[in-house]
């Protein structure tokens, strides 16, 4: 399966695959977004300066046994229209989450059939991470 087809599977889309790495039974993938097309996620207005990245991390989905980690150095932004600082949000996750959106809906739809400790116990994660979601 080509590395793309293998991310939109995931939920992630516009990025670019950098690397693999596993290590102690998890797999590091580290993606890159490329810059182009940033605008300001408060107003949306394109007349920015880049700012550095901001290193981040979610659990995705597990791929079979092996707990899977997206890597991503996300964009920060100054934005001369509304003078304010902003990292730019991804797609595929939520602001202040550590789990992607499709790695969220497995936890919920599990949790229909099995207590939440089962589900995290199940997906080697920590079981406060998504019990206030629920």
């Amino acid at each position: 399966m080509a590395t793309n087809a293998w991310y939109q599977a995931r939920g992630i889309f516009g990025y670019q695959h950098q690397s693999f790495r596993q290590s102690d039974g998890v797999l590091f993938v580290t993606v890159a977004h490329h810059g182009a097309g940033l605008r300001c996620p408060h107003c949306h207005g394109t007349s920015i300066i880049r700012r550095g990245f901001i290193p981040r991390t979610w659990q995705a989905l597990p791929w079979g046994c092996i707990r899977w980690l997206c890597r991503l150095r996300c964009h920060g932004v100054e934005c001369r229209r509304c003078n304010s600082t902003h990292a730019v949000p991804v797609p595929f996750a939520s602001p202040g989450r550590s789990y992607t959106h499709r790695f969220e809906r497995m936890v919920l739809e599990l949790r229909r059939s099995m207590t939440l400790k089962d589900a995290s116990a199940g997906l080697v994660t920590m079981a406060g991470v998504i019990a206030h979601r629920v």
